[in-house]
C-alpha cells in the first residue's frame, strides 16, 4: 500500500511557533476485490510534521509531536477526515 499526501494544517507551540502537519492516507488497491476496479483511500489518516515526526491527535484542535511530547494546537478543526486529496 502507497502512502499519499492529502493535505497540510499548520499549528502552533506554547510559544506561538508554527508548525506545519502533513496529513497521509494510505491507498488500497481494489482491483482484485469484488467491489470493482480502483484504488480508494483507507479512512485513517497518518500525521507527520514536515521534518518526519509523528503527531498523535488528541482533540479537533490539540495534537502531540511523539517522541518529543510537543503540545501544538490549531485555531480552528482542520478537518483532517475531510482531506481526501491534496490541498493547494
Amino acid at each position: 500500500m502507497a502512502e499519499v499526501k492529502v493535505g497540510k494544517f499548520v499549528a502552533y507551540d506554547d510559544d506561538g511557533s508554527a508548525v506545519v502537519i502533513l496529513v497521509f492516507r494510505k491507498l488500497i488497491d481494489t482491483t482484485n476485490m469484488r467491489t470493482g476496479p480502483g484504488t480508494t483511500f483507507s479512512n485513517l489518516a497518518s500525521l507527520r510534521t514536515a521534518d518526519g515526526l509523528p503527531v498523535s491527535p488528541g482533540d479537533a484542535v490539540t495534537y502531540e509531536v511523539v517522541g518529543t511530547g510537543q503540545i501544538l494546537r490549531t485555531r480552528t478543526d482542520p478537518d483532517i477526515a475531510g482531506m481526501r486529496q491534496e490541498q493547494p
